[in-house]
């Protein structure tokens, strides 16, 4: 075989192998398992799916920089999407 069609074929696969690999990555981040929540301190108390983080009433469901937990900031570029940060 051809020194050149080997090389086309490799280039091929391997080009394969890394857009099946982008592919099957989740992209997302998960908050660790400790919620920390900071609850007691906001005045006037929050509402609904809200929580206090640092007397500030926030939405960990999607609060990039309170993420599932207080405190949980998102990398650049992911967004805070049912409490987990994703691309």
């Amino acid at each position: 075989m051809k020194r050149h069609i080997v090389l086309k074929k490799i280039h091929i696969y391997f080009s394969i192998f890394l857009f099946i690999s982008a592919a099957c990555s989740s992209g997302t981040s998960k908050p660790p398992s400790d919620t920390g929540t900071d609850t007691g301190l906001c005045n006037p108390p929050c509402s609904g799916n809200q929580t206090c983080c640092v007397n500030v009433c926030v939405d960990l469901q999607n609060d990039p920089t309170n993420c599932g937990t207080c405190g949980y900031h998102c990398n650049q570029g992911e967004f805070c999407v049912r409490g987990h940060c994703q691309l």
